[in-house]
Parts: structure tokens; sequence; C-alpha cells
């Protein structure tokens, strides 16, 4: 809050929020809810990585660390960092898609869909010009292992890293760096 207020001061024009749930490197998250207050009062756009941590949220005791999800404008989490889906696989939730049309859109001749109103053009929903059919992968794993399976699986990799930390932490030669967020912590040896 304060530095959107300083840098409207100075002159500059902040063009949105990102806030962070469970970042990849010690499981760092922002408290969503604060985040989203701040991005409503100012009139900004929220935009919330969920990038490795998203996939946990399958799991309704894990969604408390997204609390206040709902005041974001996007939201974007990778099944391939945590559900098994392979590389690439990126879900991306956008409340007013039609933003991103207008930001990312080119018409050039040849990809303009003349007479075809109401036809969605899935390219102007990102920065390439194309998506590849990915949807097939998350079908994959929900068939083979069903939500349940899926949540069986985050909540053993969760049991098992406070487990491993608990151990660790007995150990003369290992510190602990971060605590477990989810099935992520640091060490040092």
């Amino acid at each position: 809050d304060a530095a959107i207020v300083a840098d409207r001061a100075a002159g500059l024009l902040p063009a949105g929020i990102i806030a962070c749930v469970g970042g990849t490197s010690i499981g760092g998250t922002d408290d969503i809810a604060a985040v989203a207050a701040v991005a409503k009062r100012h009139g900004l756009y929220l935009h919330v990585d969920a990038a490795w941590a998203g996939s946990a949220m399958i799991c309704p005791e894990y969604r408390h660390f997204w609390a206040g999800v709902e005041g974001a404008d996007s939201i974007v989490f990778n099944p391939h960092k945590w559900l098994g889906a392979q590389f690439d696989c990126s879900i991306q939730f956008i409340r007013q898609p039609e933003d991103l049309v207008r930001t990312l859109a080119i018409k050039p001749e040849f990809l303009k869909t003349l007479g075809h109103d109401g036809i969605i053009n899935y390219s102007e929903w990102s920065v390439p010009l194309g998506r590849r059919f990915r949807a097939l992968k998350l079908w994959f794993l929900l068939r083979a292992y069903g939500l349940e399976g899926l949540r069986a699986m985050i909540r053993n990799h969760v049991a098992w890293s406070e487990g491993l930390a608990a151990r660790l932490a007995r150990e003369v030669d290992f510190e602990l760096v971060s605590e477990p967020m989810l099935s992520l912590f640091s060490f040092r040896h």
C-alpha cells in the first residue's frame, strides 16, 4: 500500500499487483485477502501466482493459503509442478478474458475470423499465437488417479515433508532454514 502511494506521488503509474501462494524457493505466501483489499482500494489488477502450491488447493484443508483469492483478476498454477502432469501444463483462471484479448490481440488478415461471430480465438489469450491442447494431460491424470488419488498424493507429500523436517531438526549436522510449507522446506548441512 505504501509503495503504491509513494509511486503515485512520484508520478509513476502502478500496473498491478502480483501476489504469491507457495513460491517455489521456500514456499513464500502472501496474505491474499489483504493484498486483494489493497488492489481494490487502488483500482489495480491483482494476479495470484500459485505456480507450485496451487495444485494443493484441490485439498480443502490447504485452501486457507489462498483465502481471499476470489478478489483476484487472474490466477495461475502449474499441474506439472506437483500434480504429475507432463511438462508443460499451466492453468490460468481469468475474471475478464476480454482484458487479455484487448491487450494481446493482433489481427493480421490471415488470422481474422470474418463472418464467424462468437468464435473464441484462444490465440488471443496469451503471447504465443496458439495454444497446444494440454487439457488432455489433466483428463488422463483425473481418469488414472481420480481426484481422491491426487489428493492422497499431495497429502502424503506434505506428511513426508513434515516428517523429514522433524527428523532433520533433531540432527546435529542439519539446520532448518525454513519451516515446511506444504511439501517444501529448506535446510542447511
